[in-house]
């Protein structure tokens, strides 16, 4: 049977006592009902029902709410074993069944929290990059098994410690401090010397955190010790070569010059092969010329003298240099130059190198009647010098690429244009050298914008 609303208790207790108070005061009011004891029973009865019905309902009251208030407090303690069941189907009742669906909710959400923070876990301490997180106070908030190994963090390292006494590495809280004051993603590179344990090579990259909820920054470490070496390895190697066929390559030259000009040897297809052999020798040249540039850039052996360089009359002696070039193509090689002087701080044969090559690029990859200009103009404390063409262009998924040594775009027109794909990647780490940055735009069957910029004097 359901119960009444207890509101509608209230109101009949409520109604019930205000009837038994009026039915008293009439009664002693009136002589004549105050004389009979049975008129006073009755309102005894009423009285004793009224308080009796209150006292019941009061005592459940208490009850429930003790009931409740021990079932939230088993909530706020972490246990959710303890069932509450509803005693009844009024407020009261209602407010039970509330409880009850709060507990449940909240441990079914926890189980679920626990089971993703698991999961999250192991896949953190499965990866073989260190990871930590810290708060905009600069506090542990996370850290797997790979950082503690790679920055020999203390076992006893707990959560919720500054990060300087967790990990004592310059390079990681300096490139906190950079990532906290420009508030952008930082990269770099570092040596790291254990006691007991061989020189190692780390890459980090500090990042802020992508969260609404809490502010700090995740610091993501590598080990690339072994692609270091890897690395070196490749480079002596490509060196070591390209230096031991530099004396066959001449001998090839000489043996086939001769053969050319051999007044005995009348032949026109001798001499016609002696000249082919002598152009694929010059174009070997240049290719180990590139590689041994570029080797030595990358190991820190090539010498850069550094001075102030007038953009201006340097682009005019590189495009002095090609413009007979572009000429037999039919192509108009000119210069932009910005109102004012802007002079920079590099290598001067290192920069005509960069240029040179970004000009001759966009002749070689250009059509007759085409366009390439040169120009430059400062930009934030630094110049940026753009060589646009109206050539073939570049594809978006290729523009990536174009940096790397030996990649070529247009693989099938290789040989016919010449070149191994190496002039670009020497631009790129000439440029690094030099403290700056390069890149490039392009639309293909428009044309591409090839660009470089550095710091100004």
């Amino acid at each position: 049977m359901m119960r009444p609303p207890a509101y509608l208790v209230q109101w009949v207790l409520a109604f019930a006592g205000w009837v038994g108070v009026a039915c008293a005061g009439f009664f002693w009011l009136d002589p004549a009902l105050r004389a009979r004891p049975v008129a006073w029973f009755f309102v005894a009865v009423l009285l004793a029902g009224a308080l009796a019905i209150a006292w019941w309902q009061t005592r459940r009251l208490l009850t429930t709410l003790t009931r409740v208030d021990g079932a939230l407090k088993s909530v706020i303690g972490g246990r959710y074993d303890q069932t509450l069941f509803p005693t009844g189907r009024d407020e009261l009742g209602a407010l039970e069944s509330l409880v009850e669906e709060l507990r449940m909710t909240v441990r079914d959400r926890l189980a679920t929290l626990t089971s993703q923070s698991n999961r999250a876990s192991a896949v953190l301490d499965s990866m073989v990059e260190g990871v930590l997180a810290v708060d905009a106070d600069q506090r542990l908030l996370l850290v797997n098994d790979a950082a503690r190994t790679l920055l020999d963090i203390p076992g006893d390292a707990q959560l919720g410690q500054p990060l300087m006494s967790v990990v004592r590495r310059r390079a990681i809280h300096d490139a906190v401090e950079r990532a906290l004051e420009d508030e952008r993603p930082v990269e770099t590179e570092f040596e790291l010397d254990a006691a007991g344990r061989p020189r190692r090579t780390l890459t980090l990259r500090v990042s802020l955190l992508a969260s609404d909820i809490a502010e700090g920054l995740g610091i993501v470490v590598r080990d690339i010790t072994a692609l270091r070496k890897l690395e070196n390895f490749r480079r002596e190697f490509v060196a070591n070569v390209s230096h031991e066929l530099k004396t066959p390559l001449a001998a090839i030259r000489a043996y086939a010059e001769t053969m050319r000009m051999d007044d005995a040897n009348q032949s026109p297809s001798v001499r016609e092969l002696a000249g082919r052999i002598e152009e694929q020798a010059d174009r070997l040249d240049h290719l180990l010329v590139d590689m041994l540039q570029l080797a030595r850039i990358e190991s820190g052996r090539e010498a850069f003298q550094l001075a102030d360089i007038d953009i201006t009359s340097a682009v005019s002696e590189m495009v002095n240099e090609y413009v007979d070039v572009a000429s037999r193509k039919k192509i108009t090689l000119h210069m932009a130059p910005p109102d004012e002087p802007v002079r920079v701080r590099a290598d001067p044969p290192g920069f005509r190198a960069v240029l040179g090559n970004l000009i001759e690029n966009a002749i070689k990859y250009t059509g007759e009647g085409g366009q390439v200009a040169v120009r430059w103009r400062p930009v934030d404390h630094s110049v940026r010098v753009e060589v646009e063409d109206t050539g073939i262009g570049i594809a978006p998924e290729d523009q990536a690429r174009v940096f790397e040594r030996f990649y070529r775009v247009d693989k099938a027109r290789a040989t016919e244009l010449g070149g191994a794909g190496l002039g670009l990647a020497i631009v790129k780490h000439m440029v690094q050298v030099f403290h700056g940055e390069c890149g490039v735009e392009s639309e293909p069957g428009v044309g591409s914008r090839f660009w470089f910029r550095l710091p100004t004097v």
